[in-house]
C-alpha cells in the first residue's frame, strides 16, 4: 500500500460519492446478483418441485399417448407440440417473472440503481496492451484469482459433504426398482439443491462483505483532498478568514454608535448579546439595533457597561431574539410579552435607584417552544 493510501483516513464526502457515481463507480458485488438469482431459482424449484414433477409426468403421458394419433395423422403433431409448449410456458411464467424481478431488484441491495454515460465513454487505457499487461499481474487480479479459488473450494467442499453424507443412499439406487430409484433420486436432488443453496449464500455474503470493505477503502479521502474540495465548494479558507475579519471590523465600527441608543441589552450572559431599543411614540415595537455572539457579544456588553445601558441576563430570550430577528428589524410578536416584562423590570429598577420604589424581582419568562434554542 502506498503512502498516499495510508493517509486516506477520512470518510468520503457527499460530493465525492456523487462524482464517483457519475463515473459509474458505485458499490457493487459481482456475485450478489448472480447469487441472488441462483438462490431464488433454487427456492422456486424447491417449492414448485411437486408441480414440476406432475407437469413432467403429464408431458410424458401426453407425448406417448399421442404417438398412435401422430402416426395415423401427421398433422396432429403440431397440435400436440403446441399443447406441450403452452402448458410448460404457463407453468414457468411465474418463475420467469420472479427471476426478472430479482435481476432488476438485486442492484438496489448494494449501491442502488445508477446509469452513467461517462462509464461508456472511450478510454485508451482500456485497450492499451501495456496497461492491461500490468493489470494482469496486479494485486487486484491476484485478489480476484484468490476469490475464485475460495468459491471453487466452497462448492467442492459442500459437494464432498453431500456425497459423503449420502453415499449409502446413492449406492443403494442400483438395487432399487425403477419407480423407487426415480423417487429416491428425486429426493436426493432436492437435498443436494438445498446444500448448494447454503453454499451459495456463504459465497454471496463473503463477496458482499469484501466489496463493501473495498469500496469504503477506495472512497476514503486524504486530508489534502478534503482541503481541495473545501476550496472548490466554499472558497479559499484564507480568503474567507480575511473577509470575516473585515466584516467583524465593520460591525465593530457600527456597534459603538448603536449600543448607546439601546434601552436594554439582553445577554446569555457572554455567548449572546442583543441590544434593543424601544421609545414610546417613536418605535412601533422593540427593535434590534445590535446583536452578536462570542467576541462581538462581549464587545456589546462592554459598551453597554461603559454607556450605562441596563444589562438583563436571560439566556433563553437572548437566544430567541438573536436567532429570529434580523439586525434593524422589530422583534417577533411572539416575544412581545417577555420583552415587555423585561422593560417593566428596567423601569422599576430605575425607580428603585432613584429612591422612588422598591427593589424589583425578576420574573420567570415564558418563551414559546418554537423560539427556544440551545447554545
Amino acid at each position: 500500500m502506498s503512502e498516499q493510501e495510508d493517509l486516506k483516513q477520512h470518510e468520503a464526502t457527499t460530493r465525492r460519492l456523487d462524482e464517483m457515481r457519475e463515473r459509474g463507480q458505485t458499490l457493487r458485488s459481482k456475485d450478489l446478483s448472480s447469487g441472488m438469482l441462483l438462490a431464488v431459482a433454487i427456492i422456486i424449484l424447491l417449492f414448485m418441485s411437486e408441480i414440476i414433477k406432475a407437469q413432467f409426468q403429464s408431458n410424458f403421458v401426453l407425448a406417448f399417448t399421442s404417438i398412435p394419433k401422430v402416426i395415423s395423422d401427421p398433422d396432429q403433431l403440431s397440435s400436440v407440440l403446441e399443447s406441450l409448449i403452452l402448458s410448460n410456458f404457463f407453468m414457468l411464467l411465474p418463475m420467469m417473472f420472479l427471476l426478472m424481478c430479482v435481476v432488476f431488484g438485486s442492484v438496489f441491495v448494494l449501491g442502488g440503481w445508477n446509469f452513467s454515460l461517462k462509464s461508456l465513454s472511450f478510454k485508451w487505457e482500456n485497450i492499451n496492451p501495456i496497461t492491461n499487461l500490468s493489470n494482469i499481474f496486479s494485486t487486484r487480479m491476484l485478489v480476484d484469482v484468490s476469490k475464485s479459488s475460495i468459491k471453487f473450494l466452497v462448492i467442492v467442499g459442500f459437494f464432498y459433504y453431500f456425497v459423503a453424507d449420502n453415499s449409502k443412499d446413492i449406492l443403494s439406487l442400483s438395487y432399487l426398482s425403477l419407480p423407487s430409484a426415480l423417487s429416491a433420486t428425486y429426493y436426493l436432488i432436492q437435498k443436494f439443491i438445498l446444500v448448494l443453496f447454503i453454499g451459495i449464500l456463504i459465497i454471496v455474503a463473503l463477496d458482499a462483505f469484501y466489496s463493501f470493505i473495498t469500496y469504503q477503502s477506495r472512497t476514503r479521502m486524504t486530508t489534502q483532498e478534503l482541503k481541495d474540495e473545501q476550496k472548490d465548494t466554499e472558497g479559499n479558507v484564507d480568503v474567507k478568514r480575511k473577509l470575516k475579519s473585515l466584516q467583524y471590523a465593520l460591525l465593530k465600527q457600527k456597534i459603538p454608535q448603536m449600543v448607546p441608543q439601546a434601552t436594554v441589552v439582553i445577554t446569555n450572559p457572554t455567548h449572546y448579546a442583543v441590544a434593543l431599543r424601544y421609545k414610546e411614540g417613536v418605535d412601533k415595537a422593540p427593535k434590534v439595533i445590535a446583536k452578536g455572539r462570542g467576541a462581538i457579544a462581549q464587545h456589546i456588553r462592554m459598551l453597554a457597561i461603559t454607556n450605562g445601558i441596563p444589562i438583563y441576563e436571560e439566556p433563553p430570550l437572548a437566544r430567541a431574539i438573536y436567532h429570529t430577528t434580523k439586525l434593524g428589524k422589530d422583534v417577533n410578536p411572539a416575544l412581545y410579552l417577555a420583552i415587555a416584562i423585561v422593560l417593566s423590570y428596567i423601569q422599576q429598577l430605575r425607580r428603585y435607584q432613584h429612591g422612588k420604589g422598591p427593589l424589583p424581582t425578576k420574573a420567570v419568562l415564558d418563551i414559546p417552544a418554537p423560539f427556544q434554542f440551545k447554545d
